[in-house]
């Protein structure tokens, strides 16, 4: 999830609006320093508002196109395809759709992420980047069947 926000720049006079992770990821090295843009704007506050948004959501739609993405399907309690390949030190989207009547928990404890998946729907979960290796990702709610792994190359 990405913030916007508008707040003083370094020096105090000139204000910035910044587009951040909303939530910094230790996996991606980001810390509260990283952000995707900062654009200064001048003038009056809304008039600069106004002109910086649609600069500031132009710059997130073009990462997010630039994002590979990779589907997984959960059926039957089982994760298809079991082995996924994926590039390294690349950020990647998975694309997580549950066809099961009941929920299920897409988690992985070597890279760090955790989310329900309801009954019949879909998540995007955005991973990495990553090394080169193997991540072991699992249903949580069905740790029997649903497992699989995320083949980093």
């Amino acid at each position: 999830m990405l913030a916007l926000s508008v707040m003083r720049g370094s020096l105090g006079k000139t204000p910035m609006i910044t587009v951040a992770p909303a939530t910094p990821s230790p996996l991606a090295g980001s810390n509260e320093n990283d952000y995707y843009l900062s654009v200064p704007i001048g003038g009056g506050f809304m008039k600069s508002l106004l002109l910086g948004i649609p600069i500031a959501l132009a710059a997130v739609a073009a990462q997010a196109a630039d994002v590979p993405e990779y589907k997984l399907v959960i059926k039957d309690h089982k994760f298809q395809p079991v082995e996924l390949k994926v590039p390294a030190d690349t950020k990647i989207k998975l694309v997580v759709t549950n066809q099961d009547p009941t929920p299920s928990e897409f988690e992985s404890n070597e890279f760090n992420r955790e989310k329900i998946v309801l009954p019949n729907s879909t998540v995007t979960v955005f991973v990495g980047p990553l090394a080169k290796g193997r991540y072991k990702f699992f249903d949580d709610f069905h740790q029997d069947t649903g497992n699989g792994v995320l083949i980093v190359e």
